[in-house]
């Protein structure tokens, strides 16, 4: 089976596999999860007898594969096994959605472990859209407090006519040289090529503007019955400008789908404290598997 580096060129030809799944619910399965971060994990793919086979490399260069998408599992893992004892290599499986995990050890002998770092936080589209009970009451307080100081806020749907000014915002407060980390850095400049092409990777985006001047943006996909959350960035030095957003994006975007996926906290405790705030209502759990 030939490899090749998967490319933005790409994205026409791969995205009818990931049309056929849509009971995932994880983010790696999606086209912004994959081809968002395809250079920053090495991503190379392969398509053979109508299945999408796709690999990445963790920092030690450590080989990986995705679940295969196209036909049955059983028949891929055949496939798969052959390809990593031509390349002498284990024959590994990162982010394995949990509700897949048992399929795959009734299928065959294997090791597993938890990623805890890349599970995603799921939560239903009802409960953020309406902020309604106790548990919500942090956001609905900083919503009022930003309603409050910008009483003239507006949103507008992202498109070719402001996606300039879109990066304009994100170079003045998210920029690529004052980037924390290489993750970091690499969010930056694919949330601009994505800004880019927007019609490629079908995602819809929503921009948060105060007095005329654009605080932060959210860009997502839908899959199914799944508001995918890729990116959101605003203003910090604006008191509840990320609260707002979100609420006005799923309040666009998550009136027709069950549930919103805000993805992964990377081990940011921050982060993973905002997302739990939000009472997801399940944390979809991720493994590496290794078939033996």
């Amino acid at each position: 089976m030939e490899f090749k580096r998967l490319g933005l060129k790409d994205l026409s030809l791969c995205r009818p596999y990931f049309n056929l799944i849509t009971d995932y619910q994880t983010c790696d399965y999606t086209v912004g999860g994959t081809f968002m971060w395809r250079d920053y994990f090495k991503m190379e793919y392969a398509i053979e007898q109508g299945v999408l086979y796709t690999r990445l490399y963790n920092e030690k260069g450590e080989r990986f594969y995705n679940l295969p998408i196209g036909k049955d599992f059983e028949e891929c893992l055949k496939v798969l096994k052959n390809q990593a004892k031509l390349d002498g290599e284990p024959l590994r499986f990162c982010t394995v959605p949990e509700s897949l995990l048992q399929s795959i050890k009734d299928l065959c002998e294997c090791s597993y472990y938890e990623q805890e770092i890349f599970a995603d936080y799921l939560y239903l589209s009802e409960d953020l859209i309406s902020l309604r009970g106790k548990k919500f009451s942090p956001q609905r307080n900083l919503i009022s407090q930003f309603n409050r100081n910008n009483p003239n806020y507006s949103a507008v749907t992202i498109d070719g006519q402001n996606v300039q000014l879109i990066k304009e915002f994100l170079d003045k407060n998210f920029c690529v040289s004052n980037a924390k980390s290489d993750f970091e850095r690499e969010e930056i400049i694919k949330t601009k090529e994505a800004l880019d092409n927007l019609p490629n990777f079908n995602f819809v985006g929503l921009a948060l503007k105060s007095e005329d001047k654009i605080i932060g943006f959210s860009l997502g996909e839908i899959v199914g019955d799944v508001l995918f959350y890729h990116v959101e960035k605003a203003d910090k030095t604006v008191k509840g400008a990320y609260k707002k957003l979100c609420n006005l994006f799923v309040n666009e975007y998550a009136g027709k789908v069950k549930f919103v996926n805000r993805e992964e906290d990377m081990g940011d405790l921050g982060l993973r404290k905002s997302k739990l705030d939000y009472n997801p209502v399940k944390i979809l759990k991720k493994y590496v598997v290794e078939i033996k």
